[in-house]
């Protein structure tokens, strides 16, 4: 018995080894299809969301909603918005400032982007984020967080369309379709065809030419 049980050991490291193999190389199964299906859901949701806002509180459904969407600041007027070039935002608070960013402005924001949630990455593939303080295991902290500056007009669609909608002070989390961000391209560890999800705080910005009273 004791032979037959050594013999039989490295097969059943072996197929344990493949079925752990096997479970990691499926989190990514069908990507295309499901950050399609992922992100469609979310904005179909924020729009229902919103819907009902409105019908209950008419002018001053913001202050009852946390959900807004936002169309792609490439379409011109009166251009009808698709999924694909629309974002849906989570507020997840509500800043003080009275103007927003221009697409020609450079702005100051913590921020931390993210795939979307799976079973093997619930809280979602962490891919960037401003610099912090601690370990972003223990979870995303914009207090302890080093605001970066970028200019609007460099960054993806999805993340120019959210910004140039903000407050300072608001605190965003935003989904954009791959469509808004990168495509089908693979960039650093974001993977072809994925939704983003970023979560966004703007804290400051300011016009072409000037310079900002800021550390």
């Amino acid at each position: 018995m004791k032979k037959i049980f050594l013999f039989l050991l490295p097969a059943l490291l072996l197929l344990t080894a493949c079925s752990e193999s096997d479970n990691s190389s499926t989190e990514y199964d069908n990507w295309k299809a499901r950050n399609e299906a992922a992100f469609i859901d979310t904005l179909r949701m924020a729009t229902q969301t919103i819907a009902a806002a409105k019908a209950q509180w008419g002018e001053n459904w913001e202050q009852h909603c946390d959900w807004r969407t936002l169309r792609s600041y490439t379409l011109g007027t009166g251009a009808q918005a698709t999924w694909k070039d629309s974002v849906a935002v989570r507020v997840i608070r509500t800043g003080t400032g009275s103007g927003t960013p221009l697409y020609t402005d450079t702005v100051s924001v913590v921020y931390v982007g993210r795939l979307m949630s799976t079973p093997q990455t619930p809280s979602g593939l962490l891919f960037d984020h401003s610099p912090h303080v601690n370990s972003l295991t223990s979870g995303y902290r914009p207090e302890l967080a080093s605001p970066v500056r970028f200019a609007v007009g460099n960054l993806v669609e999805g993340f120019s369309t959210a910004l140039q909608h903000m407050h300072i002070g608001d605190r965003w989390r935003v989904f954009m379709p791959a469509d808004m961000a990168y495509g089908s391209r693979s960039v650093g560890k974001v993977i072809p065809h994925s939704m983003l999800v970023f979560d966004l705080e703007l804290r400051a910005y300011w016009r072409a030419g000037t310079r900002p009273d800021l550390p």
